[in-house]
């Protein structure tokens, strides 16, 4: 046994003295004062052509830098102020395996990587106090920051950063070129190179570099390379604070354990200083790579990676397009005005407070008796505040109980009801304020819900719902109040400010989008399962792209539909508008799901709606961070720059800004300013005044998760030929951060309250300033 110990301990010194024995790495270039530790301990200047093994310590003094070329190709500049170990590196030969194990202990390094590690992404590793890095083959750089961040970025190539609480991927085939990532929280990508990799560069002095090209000695490398020549040659640059801890790992590994034979105390620095070596004229940086593979979403290709899904309403969205919309990728927003569709004529829209007309026209009126079979109504509707924003849910039950003869009793009878009876309000009881009353429309064959607010509040949404529809009660007062296909929730509200973000679809065989909303509703105490669906079937010689073709639609007594497959601001982002006519209306598809697992699907259709579209490529919530401040103008002749409708005519141009907190989802800041203008080509011609200028202020919250978010907090005013004709505007202004996060895509929907009766909606883009 003692024999074997001692071959074992024999067999260890071997390997140990092996292993330090070869010379692995060569120095290019030094610059200032830069010293190598041995794995013995041994201390001494490194200079040009100085050779390193396995174990050494490399430490770089202030304003000093080296640079190194390894056995596999590689490349390295180790920054100023920083200390690097060279734990193990092996160039296989059959009988040992590739193997590049470094450490950064401090400071930083850029370099572009050899062989190593291109085959085996396991043998390559570089670790930081708490961190490592993986390639795949690259060229990246990383270093410390003074607030304890760690920053990494990729040139070409890709590595991944991990640590205990988040990944993100770098470089090719990822979002990111960029990361800062600290201690205990998830790395956070960036879309622009921070500063700290450009600062305290040791850039050599004119001195210097004249005595460089005057020295074709001293641009030569060991293996004969011409430096000034080499494209792989690297910048130097050298920033370095104070360290950081993070995981970087190609593979999402944990980090690897410290190597015992690494040095652990600071290297001395007040040894015999070599004469300093100066570097050759220096060359940027390659190009950052635009990866092919950015994950960017294909219009042209939109099931791409999607698994069919089996869609509730196979009718409204296949499978592939019900697995798009349920992978969250698009997001889908709708802006809806009422409008009345007069073909070879501009569409007239106009902002009403929100209110339900009956589904149909009534015919004929059944006689019914209630009292003896009593039902009820349940009228629900939200009431913004015009000065301060604050919404609030109003909550009617208006029972039918006695023997409804007419269909005049009928309205008198819920008229009633409304001015006199209890509501909640925001869920607590409360005396009627009578916001609403039912009106026979002009023709006198449908029942109309009217908003009857105070001066300073508007009726953004309104509902009915009836009880226990399907039975006998219910299908007689359906049938009354002009629901006779007894529907659940045939009525609906109408209002001309709304704003719906949902997931959206994208149909490859016709080209064309659909929207998907998934949401809990409440119908008389139970809670139902809704998903609707809502598409468009498109016309393709009724289906415009810019502003003339639009005009020429209406001359040639044309209702067409609008949509822009190439918005101005990113690839990822397409917008158009439906306009819905009896001949050619919006679908839309509902089906509900009671606690019971009981489906029950409809199909409605409206026909008097202007619904401006947007489909955009979420950006990741999770890898956006910090603040941010969104602005641009454009002009709307151009609709892939921008495009709206107002009640005076077209848009004419849009500008806005907003600021971002995307640690705490607030927007804030928020302005936008719309200029109208009468509906005909020559709007945009230079000079032209503008009809109404829209200014409005606005603030809100991002959705909980979402990179997305919907304000109805907003003021603002309306200006005609320069005099203000309102301070009462009300409506939405909301969008998505489109993937990864440099642009905003943004809509809006504001009406005014009161005589002045104005309207306008619309698409548009905000950039993301640097």
């Amino acid at each position: 046994m003692k024999h074997f110990r001692t071959l074992f301990v024999l067999l260890l010194l071997s390997c140990s003295l092996n292993l330090y024995a070869d010379s692995i790495a060569q120095v290019i270039l030094a610059k200032g004062t830069v010293m190598a530790q041995s794995h013995d301990g041994e201390i001494h200047p490194l200079k040009r052509r100085s050779k390193l093994y396995n174990g050494d310590s490399i430490t770089t003094a202030k304003n000093s830098s080296v640079q190194i070329r390894f056995i596999d190709k590689a490349l390295m500049t180790i920054k100023s102020d920083s200390k690097f170990n060279i734990s193990e590196y092996h160039l296989g030969d059959g009988t040992v395996k590739n193997k590049a194990f470094m450490k950064l202990l401090k400071g930083g390094f850029r370099t572009i990587t050899g062989s190593i590690g291109k085959g085996d992404k396991k043998a390559y590793r570089v670790d930081t106090p708490a961190a490592s890095i993986g390639i795949r083959g690259t060229n990246y750089e990383v270093q410390q920051e003074s607030t304890g961040d760690f920053v990494v970025a990729v040139y070409s190539g890709g590595v991944t950063v991990h640590n205990s609480v988040g990944s993100i991927d770098l470089g090719f085939n990822s979002d990111y070129n960029f990361t800062r990532v600290q201690k205990n929280k998830p790395p956070k990508g960036l879309l622009i190179p921070p500063p700290s990799l450009a600062d305290n560069s040791t850039t050599p002095s004119d001195e210097s570099k004249t005595s460089v090209k005057n020295s074709e000695s001293e641009k030569q490398t060991a293996d004969g390379e011409t430096l000034a020549n080499n494209n792989d040659h690297l910048q130097n640059t050298a920033q370095n604070e104070a360290p950081t801890e993070a995981v970087v790992n190609s593979e999402n590994e944990p980090a690897m354990a410290p190597y015992d034979h690494s040095p652990t105390e600071p290297l001395a620095t007040n040894d015999p200083i070599p004469d300093p070596i100066e570097l050759p004229e220096e060359f940027m940086p390659e190009p950052i790579e635009t990866p092919s593979g950015l994950g960017i979403f294909d219009f042209n290709d939109p099931y791409n990676g999607i698994t069919a899904m089996a869609s509730p309403l196979p009718s409204a969205m296949n499978d592939m397009n019900y697995a798009l919309a349920a992978s969250g990728e698009l997001g889908f927003m709708t802006m809806t005005a009422i409008y009345s569709p007069i073909p070879g004529q501009h569409a007239n829209i106009s902002s009403p407070e929100a209110g339900l007309s009956s589904p149909e026209a009534i015919s004929s009126f059944s006689a019914y008796d209630f009292s003896s079979n009593q039902t009820y109504i349940k009228l629900c509707y939200e009431i913004i505040d015009i000065n301060t924003g604050e919404v609030s849910v109003y909550e009617q039950k208006i029972d039918i109980d006695i023997n409804i003869t007419s269909l005049a009793q009928l309205q008198s009878h819920i008229n009633d009801a409304l001015s006199t009876g209890n509501v909640d309000i925001n869920e607590v009881s409360s005396t009627n304020p009578g916001y609403v009353t039912l009106a026979l429309n002009d023709s006198g064959d449908r029942l109309v819900f009217s908003a009857n607010s105070a001066d300073g509040e508007y009726i953004t949404d309104m509902n009915m719902k009836f009880k226990n529809y399907g039975t006998s009660t219910s299908l007689a007062l359906m049938d009354q109040m002009g629901s006779p296909n007894a529907l659940p929730q045939d009525w609906v509200a109408q209002t001309s400010i709304s704003l719906s973000i949902g997931s959206g679809a994208w149909d490859k065989n016709s080209n064309s989008p659909s929207m998907l909303l998934s949401s809990q509703v409440d119908d008389s105490g139970e809670t139902i399962e809704r998903t609707e669906v809502f598409y468009k079937p498109v016309i393709a010689d009724e289906t415009v792209n810019n502003l003339n073709s639009f005009f020429d639609c209406t001359s040639n007594n044309k209702i067409c539909d609008i949509q822009v497959d190439n918005v101005a601001a990113a690839d990822n982002i397409r917008w158009g508008a439906w306009l819905s006519e009896p001949t050619d209306p919006l679908q839309v598809h509902q089906q509900d799901t009671d606690s019971s697992g009981n489906v029950t699907d409809q199909l409605t259709t409206q026909d008097n709606t202007l619904n401006f579209w947007l489909a955009a490529q979420r950006a990741d919530i999770n890898q956006l961070s910090g603040s941010a401040s969104f602005s641009g103008s454009a002009n709307c002749s151009d609709f892939s720059q921008c495009m709206g409708i107002a009640d005076d005519g077209m848009v004419q141009s849009i500008n806005g800004q907003f600021d971002g907190n995307f640690n705490n989802g607030n927007i804030s800041n928020g302005q936008l300013t719309v200029n109208t203008s009468a509906a005909n080509s020559s709007i945009y011609d230079s000079g032209i005044a503008p009809l109404s200028t829209w200014q409005v202020n606005f603030d809100g919250q991002m959705t909980a998760g979402q990179p997305e978010f919907q304000s109805q907090n907003l003021s603002g005013t309306v200006n005609e030929g320069g005099t203000q004709i309102t301070d009462k505007v009300v409506g939405n202004v909301g969008g998505i951060f489109v993937k990864p996060g440099d642009v905003f895509a943004g809509g809006y929907n504001l009406g005014t309250k009161g005589d002045s009766g104005k309207h306008t909606t619309g698409v548009f883009t905000l950039d993301k300033q640097p």
